[in-house]
C-alpha cells in the first residue's frame, strides 16, 4: 500500500513537473546595439535552450543613458526585475536594504567557489558582510585609444598619438566637426563619454581621495587642481552639447574595441 501511494505521489509531482509553466526570469541590460547585442542574445538564447520548459530568459535591453533612471526606479516601487545590471560601488548599501539576495547559500549548495573565478577587488565589491550578492561582470581598465582613420582626415600623423593633455587636446581640435547648426557631427575627445570620469582623472594624475592616515580627504591641493582642470575640459566644449552628442548613440558606440 505505502508503495502505491509512494508511486502516485511520484506520478503526480512528475506530472505536475511536466505541465509546470517554465520559471520566467526578468533580466535588464544595457546592451542594446552592435556585437554587445549580438553576444547577449546568443548567451541567452543557449541558456534557454539548456532550460527549455523550466526556465526561460525575458531580457530588456534598456539605453545606457536611461538605464540608470528605470533601474532607481523599479527599485523604489520594489519591481525591480530578478536580475539586472548593478554598479558594482552599490552593491553594500542595497544589499543593506534588502533590494539584493545574498548568493552564498546558493553557490556552496552548487559546489561554487567565486573566490577562484573572479579577482579579489571586485568580489569584494560584490560581497557585503560576509555574503555573496552579485558577481562582477566587467571592471575599469584605462587605456588609450584612438581612430587613425580620422587621424589622417585631420592632416595629424596616426602613428604618432599623444602624449601629453596639451597634445591630445590641440589633436583633438583638428579633429572636431560641427554641422550647420553648431552642433557636434565628431568630437576628437569627449571627457565624459565611455566611463571617463572625474575622480578616475584625479587618480590618473596621481592623487587620491584618502590622506596617509586612512581618512577621506577631498579638498587636497591636488584634487582641487584636478576638479578644476576637469570642469574647464567639460566647459571647454559644453556639458549639454555633450550630453546631447553621448545620447544620441547606442550604448555599443562607447566600447572602443567596438
Amino acid at each position: 500500500m505505502k508503495r502505491k501511494i509512494l508511486m502516485i505521489v511520484l506520478f503526480v509531482a512528475l506530472a505536475a513537473l511536466m505541465f509546470a509553466a517554465p520559471v520566467k526570469i526578468r533580466f535588464w541590460h544595457m546592451y542594446q546595439s552592435g556585437p554587445s547585442k549580438e553576444v547577449m542574445e546568443e548567451i541567452i538564447a543557449e541558456f534557454n535552450e539548456k532550460f527549455e520548459g523550466t526556465i526561460v530568459v525575458e531580457d530588456l535591453g534598456i539605453s545606457f543613458w536611461d538605464y540608470w533612471d528605470k533601474i532607481r526606479v523599479a527599485m523604489a516601487s520594489g519591481s525591480e526585475p530578478d536580475v539586472f545590471l548593478h554598479d558594482m560601488g552599490n552593491v553594500g548599501m542595497r544589499a543593506s536594504q534588502g533590494i539584493l539576495l545574498n548568493l552564498k547559500p546558493y553557490l556552496e549548495a552548487y559546489g561554487m567557489s567565486p573566490e577562484e573565478i573572479f579577482f579579489d577587488g571586485p568580489l569584494e565589491m560584490c560581497s557585503y558582510e560576509g555574503g555573496v550578492y552579485a558577481f562582477p561582470l566587467e571592471t575599469d581598465v584605462r587605456l588609450l585609444f584612438y581612430n587613425k582613420g580620422l587621424f589622417e582626415e585631420a592632416g595629424i600623423n596616426p602613428d604618432e598619438p599623444p602624449e601629453t593633455w596639451t597634445q591630445l587636446w590641440e589633436y583633438a581640435d583638428e579633429i572636431t566637426t560641427v554641422d550647420e547648426k553648431g552642433h557636434y557631427d565628431v568630437i576628437g575627445f569627449n571627457p565624459i563619454y565611455g566611463q571617463s570620469y572625474f575622480w578616475m582623472y584625479v587618480w590618473g594624475n596621481g592623487h587620491s581621495f584618502i590622506d596617509d592616515e586612512g581618512n577621506i580627504k577631498v579638498n587636497s591641493p591636488g584634487i582641487i587642481e584636478d576638479l578644476t582642470e576637469w570642469v574647464a575640459m567639460v566647459e571647454k566644449l559644453g556639458n549639454e552639447e555633450l550630453q546631447a552628442f553621448g545620447s544620441s548613440y547606442g550604448w555599443g558606440a562607447a566600447d572602443g574595441f567596438i
